[in-house]
């Protein structure tokens, strides 16, 4: 007996009065994790107490984005307990990115942003030392292997970012060479989008996938970003 039929009976021996009402119910199994699709529900009538159906949901837009934190099987009702917590609300930004290092991210990854010397800015301060290494708080994570930018050590400026799009190309910086990719990526604050936007004008944006124990936020690189402003 699924999980609806189970909460429904339970009802009728406790002596409620239970609603009839229309409440989503999953087509099929689906893993914990999965962010739920229209596809994978449906509707049933189904008698809730007003306790139980508070939690369940009624229209296929409430779960739009909404990721299971449980595994559900098919026929079970879907209730707020079985869900992560909403995403907190993400404010845009759109900056050009070195196209090489979106190889293998999808939009709705979360990604840490990395700034890394063009080449021609690269060749110029050859063996000095850059601002960012010199302000104490900034930390070199290597250069990306494959990259066209290879020339210089690249700097975290963000973690944790959520990849909302991938636009168009567009002309680089001076002496970057090629072509860069417009994405859209969604970050918490203001203070956020400013330190990405002045990363962009400063140096090669690039993108890696982000390891959720690396948290969000600013990054180590931020204080050599920042120092070019962006804004107040």
């Amino acid at each position: 007996m699924c999980a609806a039929g189970v909460v429904a009976f339970a009802s009728v021996l406790s002596g409620e009065k239970p609603a009839t009402r229309q409440y989503l119910i999953a087509d099929r199994a689906i893993p914990a994790g999965s962010v739920l699709e229209a596809s994978e529900l449906s509707s049933a009538a189904i008698s809730l107490p007003a306790g139980i159906s508070g939690h369940a949901f009624s229209t296929e837009g409430s779960l739009a984005g909404r990721m299971l934190a449980i595994p559900v099987q098919p026929g079970e009702l879907i209730e707020s307990s079985m869900l992560d917590p909403p995403a907190p609300p993400t404010r845009p930004v759109s900056i050009p990115v070195n196209p090489d290092s979106l190889l293998g991210l999808l939009p709705g990854d979360k990604v840490d942003v990395l700034s890394a010397p063009t080449p021609s800015a690269a060749g110029a301060s050859s063996g000095a030392t850059s601002p960012a290494s010199t302000s104490g708080s900034a930390q070199s994570v290597g250069t990306l292997p494959g990259s066209s930018l290879a020339a210089g050590a690249s700097t975290v400026v963000m973690r944790g970012a959520l990849l909302v799009s991938v636009s168009r190309s567009s002309s680089g910086l001076a002496g970057a060479g090629g072509s860069l990719t417009d994405v859209t990526l969604g970050v918490a604050n203001l203070a956020d989008v400013e330190i990405l936007v002045a990363a962009s004008q400063t140096s090669t944006v690039e993108l890696v996938l982000a390891e959720p124990s690396d948290g969000t936020g600013p990054g180590p690189g931020t204080a050599g970003v920042t120092s070019h402003g962006a804004g107040g």
